[in-house]
């Protein structure tokens, strides 16, 4: 009888183990990577450079913005020239593209006081993050 009660005991354990590894799964690759542009996005809409520049990788490079630092000046900038007043994002028709740790975002629309520019984002995960690693802006 005790060896039943405890491969009975053993087999509940195994079946709650195995039910947690279930349940205990994170996001997908696809909503880490909206999420990240999200959190990007964000960051320009509310003029908060620092929160913008938390998914963006140290390797950033923009042929005009340069780095991650010349990224933060360059919202900075826009910042203070008002060029990011009344900005709304739309992210309603963007398309992910994920490839192994390499992802693209496009179209994400920004709609500003000053007009409108549509910004094509480029995300790599590293160590299980995605980070923005480089962007296309059109119409600015």
């Amino acid at each position: 009888m005790k060896k039943q009660i405890a491969a009975i005991s053993l087999l509940a354990l195994l079946v709650f183990a195995v039910a947690g590894c279930v349940t205990a799964k994170g996001p997908s690759d696809e909503e880490l990577v909206k999420a990240a542009t999200n959190t990007f996005i964000q960051g320009l809409v509310t003029k908060n450079p620092d929160a913008a520049l938390t998914v963006v990788s140290p390797h950033f490079y923009h042929a005009d913005a340069g780095d991650k630092a010349g990224m933060r000046n360059f919202i900075a900038d826009a910042i203070d020239s008002g060029y990011l007043d009344d900005a709304e994002a739309d992210v309603s028709a963007a398309e992910y593209t994920l490839e192994e740790d390499k992802a693209k975002v496009y179209p994400v629309v920004l709609n500003t006081a000053a007009g409108s520019a549509t910004l094509g984002i480029e995300l790599t995960k590293k160590d299980g993050t995605w980070l923005i690693t480089g962007m296309d802006v059109e119409g600015v």
